[in-house]
């Protein structure tokens, strides 16, 4: 049987305020309450194996899944690449990781840019190709998935070149445009 990617714990769906260049926030777990804070949460199953990494991205709501030019910002994100990459270890953690620092940054400049620099590192959980990003209005700027992607240890030691089939997360709508749809809605004349 091959190792498989669960994920334990999706991301909050409406929740969320995608962040704007330079300010910090985190993405809630779905289940997450002001008591129990909760986050995204993956796991490799089964859990003994040794190690491997995984690579966070954002990607597009609908299939097929493309990569999206929002960014990942926080702990184990990459300053200018926009994805995130954690290590996973049967000896500490389970084959777990749990994102609780990791936040959705707007890209609203330059798109076609931030999906080269996806292209330049690879990134692309699905394989669907950049062609996209010539197309920037065919993105919906307002919602993501997360695609996790990892890749397991091979035979020579920390050379992580086992890829297993990628999960992607619920959508996440932008709280910021749920507020300002809810409201256009509420105060339309009949």
């Amino acid at each position: 049987m091959l190792p498989v990617v669960k994920i334990l714990e999706e991301p909050a769906a409406k929740a969320v305020r995608f962040l704007r260049n330079g300010e910090g926030g985190s993405l809630p777990g779905a289940t997450s309450t002001h008591a129990n804070k909760t986050f995204p949460k993956i796991q490799v199953l089964p859990s003994q194996l040794t190690k491997g990494v995984v690579v966070v991205s954002c990607i597009t709501v609908e299939p097929p899944h493309r990569p999206h030019p929002h960014y990942l910002v926080g702990k184990g994100c990459e300053a200018q690449r926009g994805v995130c990459v954690m290590e996973l270890s049967s000896e500490t953690d389970e084959m777990t990781v749990e994102f609780a620092n990791l936040g959705i940054q707007r890209c609203e400049e330059d798109i076609e840019e931030s999906l080269r620099m996806r292209e330049e590192i690879r990134v692309d959980p699905f394989r669907t190709g950049f062609y996209h990003k010539t197309r920037p209005d065919s993105i919906d700027l307002n919602a993501v998935r997360l695609g996790f992607q990892v890749f397991l240890e091979g035979p020579e030691p920390g050379q992580f070149k086992i890829p297993l089939k990628p999960v992607v997360s619920e959508v996440i709508y932008d709280k910021n445009m749920l507020i300002i749809l809810l409201s256009f809605n509420f105060t339309a004349p009949d």
